[in-house]
């Protein structure tokens, strides 16, 4: 599996040539993948009564499950059309028809939404398909149109942007 001097437990993980070691208070994983395509999300919880050491870097964004909402929220440090992107199903769940309606006349105002952009998500049948047209005509238009999007559901309602982490 990998080197037999190493001391510490040691886990197996199928699919490697080699697997993780636990050791000096740190977990080291050195698998040997050869041919293989990985899609989707990987979770793996690792449990150990192995002191973590005094100090520890990392560039990995921590990903904490809301029970509550029974989904994954991250830290929101990209883009405001990746935002727009990674709460759009919420948003599409969420949002009211009164608060969308008034986003649209705030982004109309501000120049962001034409007046036939406005009415083509009014025109929509039902709440569901009006944020999605909004919310997807606002992400394409880039950074100041998703930002202005966010501050206007922000300060119409905050409950919601809440529960969306936008706050």
């Amino acid at each position: 599996m990998g080197n037999s001097n190493s001391a510490g437990p040691k886990a197996e993980v199928p699919g490697t040539s080699q697997g993780v070691t636990v050791q000096d208070g740190g977990v080291y994983n050195t698998p040997q993948l050869s041919g293989v395509n990985v899609a989707g999300n990987l979770y793996m919880n690792v449990s150990t009564n192995v002191p973590a050491p005094a100090s520890t870097e990392t560039n990995v964004s921590p990903t904490v499950r809301d029970p509550a909402l029974n989904r994954e929220s991250r830290p929101q440090n990209g883009s405001p059309e990746d935002k727009l992107f990674s709460i759009r199903t919420e948003f599409v769940q969420r949002v009211s028809e009164p608060v969308l309606n008034q986003l649209l006349d705030q982004l109309h105002q501000q120049r962001i939404l034409t007046q036939e952009e406005m009415d083509t998500a009014r025109s929509c049948r039902t709440k569901a398909k009006m944020a999605r047209a909004v919310i997807d005509m606002v992400r394409n238009k880039g950074s100041v149109a998703s930002s202005s999007l966010i501050e206007g559901l922000v300060s119409l309602d905050p409950t919601v942007s809440k529960t969306l982490g936008l706050i």
